[in-house]
């Protein structure tokens, strides 16, 4: 269970205090997929920013199962970041490296000389023909499927997406819903989805927090999915949120 207790974090913009999330309190259940949809500006971006331990909460405790995410050593707090993956919106690979390299590479970073864990998850992403291609060589879905690869070799616990899909096509955007999909259920990994796309959302999530200005609205249930001719009602009272 992931727990953000009175989590606040804010920045100083022209001497005036400017909130990114201000007392959010939501909990995470363990190996689900949970969606946090909101504008841009809304917060999103920030709480996988403090998950991820790249920046630190002003005010409040992020909780994972039980232990308070900057406890620890230096050492210790290196091994928790080993156990969250990241994908981003626009894959973040490095072009001079091939797709084995590009999934090597936080191996390397943490002196593993072996690529065999590399070439294993790259078969899991149904790219190991892909091995030696570089990016430019690569489509957008299977560059998004070599970032995913890349944020699966440390074997996470809890994968952290930023709009994975937006950047896709409609099959590719797909393909990589389904990949995420099957990496929650065959390896129990938590997955925070963060995106404003309201269809992946409802096809992913069994639960969806709706940020607006740093503030929590409201979290939803998706789980079970409400009949078909329930979600005009449903998601409608989400998209009115946004407006």
């Amino acid at each position: 269970m992931i727990v953000f207790d009175k989590v606040s974090k804010y920045y100083d913009y022209k001497g005036t205090r400017k909130y990114a999330l201000k007392e959010l309190s939501v909990s995470i259940p363990s190996k689900e997929i949970f969606g946090v949809i909101g504008e841009s500006g809304s917060g999103k971006s920030t709480l996988l920013k403090l998950l991820s331990t790249l920046e630190k909460p002003d005010a409040g405790k992020i909780q994972i199962s039980g232990r308070d995410i900057l406890s620890g050593s230096k050492e210790e707090l290196q091994c928790k970041r080993r156990t969250v993956g990241m994908i981003f919106q626009h894959f973040n690979l490095l072009y001079n490296r091939t797709a084995l390299e590009n999934v090597a590479l936080p191996l390397k970073l943490a002196g593993v000389k072996s690529q065999e864990k590399a070439k294993e998850v790259l078969r899991f992403v149904r790219l190991e023909e892909k091995t030696d291609h570089y990016p430019k060589q690569l489509s957008g879905g299977e560059k998004q499927r070599v970032a995913i690869a890349r944020a699966l070799v440390n074997d996470p616990t809890l994968l952290l997406c930023d709009e994975p899909t937006s950047a896709l096509d409609g099959q590719n955007a797909y393909e990589v819903m389904e990949l995420l999909r099957q990496i929650n259920q065959e390896l129990g990994t938590t997955i925070i989805l963060v995106s404003h796309e309201l269809e992946l959302i409802k096809q992913l999530c069994t639960q969806a927090a709706i940020l607006e200005n740093g503030n929590l609205l409201e979290t939803v249930s998706l789980s079970p999915l409400p009949k078909e001719e329930n979600f005009p009602s449903y998601y409608e009272r989400i998209k009115e949120r946004l407006k």
